[in-house]
Formats: C-alpha cells, structure tokens, sequence
C-alpha cells in the first residue's frame, strides 16, 4: 500500500491521479476480500463468489481510467464511461443481490466474460509495448484467474476457487512490485547520433526523455495520438525530425509537405536547427499541457532541447 501511495504523489501532477486512487481502492478491496474469504474463510461460498467479481470489476477501473486522462473531460468520463461501465458488467451481481441471505454460486454466462474479456484486454493492452508490459501481462493473467472460476462454461472439476485466487493475488502483488521497479528504472539513452548513407539520426535527450515518460506513464493509446499530432507539425512546417516509438529521429533531408523527402544536398543550416528544435519543444509542451503540469514537463524536459554535435558539423 506505501508503494500505492507514493506512486500517487508520483503522479500528482498529471491527470493520472484520479487513476492512481482507482488503483488504490481496488488494491484495498482485494486485499479485504483475499482476507475475508482466503485467510479467515469468515463468508460462505455464494457471497464469496460476488465479492471477488465485484473486486475483479473494480480492478478493471485504473486502466480504463488512464484512456480518458486528458483535460478537460477527464472528470466527465469517470461519469459516463467508468461508472458505466461497473454497472453493467457488475449486472450478475444485481440480479443475484436477493439470494444473498443463502446465496448459491454465481455462474457468469458466456455473453458476460466476453464483455469483461473485451474490456480487460482494451485496458491493459495499453501498456503493453511499454516499460511496464510485463506489469501488465502479470495483471491481465490475475484478473483473468478471478473470472475463471466463476465461469459457467468451464467445468467445476477444472476450477479450485481458491489455488486460482490464491495465484492471482500473487500475481496481482508482483505486477505492482515489478511496475514499482520499472517505474523507478530510467532507460539509459544516448544522444550520439549514427550516421548512414549521407543522413543523421540523432535523438534529442531532453524531448525523448519526456517523450518516453509520456508514453510509458500514459501508455499506447495517447502516445499514438500525440506522435501523429507532431509528425503532422513536422510535415507541415518542413522540419528535419519526426518522432517515432524509440524517440525523435533527425535526418539530413526535409521532410516535404506530401510527405517525401527533399534532399538539400548538404546538411541543413545551424539556425534551421536550432528553430526546429525550439518547435520540437513548443509543440510537445502545448500538447502535453491537456495531461500533465508545466512542473512535469519541465522535470523531464530540462534545459533548452539539445541538439547532438555530429549532426550540426
């Protein structure tokens, strides 16, 4: 839970933190339902069953949370997508809410685990191709483990409710270990650049750091949109950069605005340079303004972008 917590300070200055605090009640109530039902057996079978789909629903909040982290709906769809969404996938449990005196299992149809697979999978499949993929994998596989025993297509013989959830809440607590180190590991980047027939692709360190930063904290979905969004600044004002997953590439070329490559024949003046670099920073801070504070961005952006020796000389 300090873990949970610190993360959340962490993340205080973008829109993620109404996510982090997602992620802290549904941390909790696993860890109340793992007590209650794995550790005292204080609850019969039936209620145990709804209070560990009722946590498996709730853990699906945090990421779903994050696709709509950008202000300033970000408050608006925690109404109309989040809440939404725990009240019809948590519908079995509505329907069952009168047997809860003497409950019986509850069995979920196959209609239901396909929409639960759809949103778990579009969820957590945003932070796959990220630092934090294998957090994110580990978490899919537990969540994924609580709805196995309670579906009604696989047999009970196949089940053991409580190996499954025993697993899960062990896999659970290793993607937030493992994602608590990921987290705290900065990639090691270099702002050499390689030089290969006649073009230079240089990284810029201070954009690329807060550019991997922004990726990996807000995952996929955002990245690809904000990555386009440059990259169609870059074809429009003719720069001699274009972001891709790794970073910003520079070449000795321009872009042209139909989206060839003019070369110049030589590389391309200091001060062309220097301006693109100043909209490389420009463009990515009013960009990122809809997600995250000045402070945020300064922390990762540093100083003035620094553009690599080699590819000014």
């Amino acid at each position: 839970m300090v873990i949970l917590i610190r993360g959340r300070l962490a993340l205080k200055h973008t829109t993620l933190s109404t996510a982090a605090s997602w992620g802290i009640v549904s941390v909790l109530i696993w860890s109340a339902c793992w007590a209650a039902d794995g550790v005292l057996t204080t609850i019969g079978e039936g209620l145990a069953d709804r209070l560990w789909y009722a946590t498996a629903v709730l853990a699906l909040c945090p990421a779903m949370s994050v696709l709509g982290a950008r202000r300033p709906t970000t408050r608006v769809w925690q109404w109309f997508v989040v809440l939404p969404m725990i009240l019809v996938l948590a519908s079995p449990l509505a329907v069952s809410w009168r047997e809860l005196n003497d409950p019986s299992r509850l069995q979920l149809e196959t209609p239901v685990l396909v929409g639960f697979g759809l949103v778990l999978v579009m969820s957590a499949g945003n932070y796959v191709g990220t630092r934090f993929t294998l957090s994110a994998v580990l978490f899919t596989i537990a969540v994924a483990m609580l709805v196995a025993t309670l579906a009604e297509a696989v047999p009970d013989q196949l089940v053991q409710p409580y190996r499954l959830r025993l697993w899960a809440t062990v896999l659970l607590s290793a993607a937030i270990l493992i994602g608590c180190q990921s987290a705290r590991t900065r990639s090691r980047r270099t702002s050499a650049g390689t030089m290969k027939q006649g073009a230079f692709e240089c990284r810029i360190e201070g954009a690329d750091r807060l550019w991997t930063d922004f990726r990996n904290t807000f995952g996929i979905v955002w990245a690809r949109r904000i990555q386009d969004r440059i990259n169609s600044v870059a074809t429009k004002e003719v720069w001699h950069s274009r972001l891709e997953s790794q970073g910003f590439v520079w070449h000795d070329t321009e872009v042209s605005p139909n989206g060839g490559a003019s070369s110049e024949g030589h590389s391309a003046s200091d001060g062309r340079i220097e301006q693109a670099a100043g909209r490389i920073e420009h463009t990515l801070r009013w960009l990122l303004r809809r997600f995250c504070d000045p402070a945020w961005i300064d922390e990762r952006l540093g100083t003035a972008i620094k553009v690599p020796d080699e590819y000014v000389n």
